[in-house]
């Protein structure tokens, strides 16, 4: 299972979709405080990595994996931006970064990746 938060419900939809077609599953989270409360509560099931967006109202997906880290250092992510510059990608080190617009094809390949690592 993967998490998924992105502020674009369209984008956070078709992630969810893709990982559910490629057998992964996935949740899907409207922000990053909504998914601080999901991390914080007692029915928190850690996923495989959590797919975050860069840019998000209030908190954006660098400080979102700061803190997600703080409570599980081992946290894999994946980062997805529209935007150039990895800058917090060096700071917070995710498993990956993948630009959008990103195809599925390169979706699905960073997700079997993650789970050929974790198995």
């Amino acid at each position: 299972m993967f998490h998924v938060v992105d502020d674009n419900e369209h984008v956070r939809e078709l992630i969810v979709e893709l990982l559910d077609v490629a057998g992964y599953g996935g949740k899907a989270f409207s922000c990053p405080f909504e998914y601080l409360d999901y991390v914080n509560s007692d029915s928190y099931i850690s996923p495989v990595a959590i797919i975050t967006d860069v840019r998000m109202p209030r908190m954006n997906g660098y400080e979102l994996i700061e803190e997600v880290r703080e409570k599980f250092p081992n946290q894999k992510f994946v980062v997805i931006s529209g935007y150039e510059g990895k800058d917090g990608a060096v700071r917070t080190d995710p498993c990956h970064f993948l630009s959008k617009p990103f195809n599925p094809e390169q979706l699905i390949a960073v997700a079997d990746a993650i789970v050929r690592c974790d198995m």
